[in-house]
């Protein structure tokens, strides 16, 4: 009875302290400061990113001394930390076949949809996201590319996470490469 009760108390004490790993992105031009309530701070240099491993199930977020606002972890083991609250978009691309994820009904859902970037037209499976924690269903990060294409491939969904500015980039870049294919 006792070694059943001492390995529940490890199993709570384990479940207590998962580790979430937070990706900090700054998509500004200046340095930012961002500090939790637990006394972990990190100051993210401008237009890219600091890793961060939080223990706690919930916590308090600053932005250069002032609150942004407080954030709590489910289940997932990766998050995008958002302080500046800036648009991001999260894309999600078909290769080798017109396959997409099925939509579960749930916040992280990719579903296809239509925008507008000065009167550019984008349509496409994309989610835009300004929350203060964005729970990571991407593998592809603000400075990652996604794979070229190759014959032949095998279908499957890739996903990549964009700031605002490169997403409308890109977004405007696919419309004109399309453009140029049709004349």
């Amino acid at each position: 009875m006792r070694i059943f009760t001492l390995l529940a108390f490890i199993a709570l004490l384990s479940s207590c302290t998962q580790k979430k790993t937070l990706i900090i992105d700054n998509p500004t031009r200046k340095p930012i400061e961002v500090k939790f309530e637990e006394g972990h701070e990190r100051t993210v240099a401008a237009k890219s990113q600091e890793r961060i491993v939080i223990t706690q199930a919930s916590t308090t977020v600053y932005l250069n001394g002032e609150k942004v606002g407080d954030v709590t972890f489910d289940s997932e083991d990766e998050y995008l930390l958002n302080p500046t609250l800036s648009n991001y978009y999260i894309e999600e691309v078909a290769y080798g076949g017109g396959m997409h994820s099925t939509a579960k009904g749930t916040k992280n859902d990719i579903v296809q949809t239509k925008l507008m970037f000065d009167d550019i037209p984008f349509e496409g499976y994309v989610r835009k996201d300004n929350s203060l924690l964005i729970t990571n269903v991407w593998k592809y990060g603000v400075d990652d590319d996604l794979p070229s294409l190759k014959d032949n491939q095998t279908p499957s969904v890739k996903r990549k996470l964009y700031r605002e500015v490169d997403f409308e980039r890109h977004a405007k870049k696919l419309y004109y490469d399309a453009l140029r294919e049709a004349q």
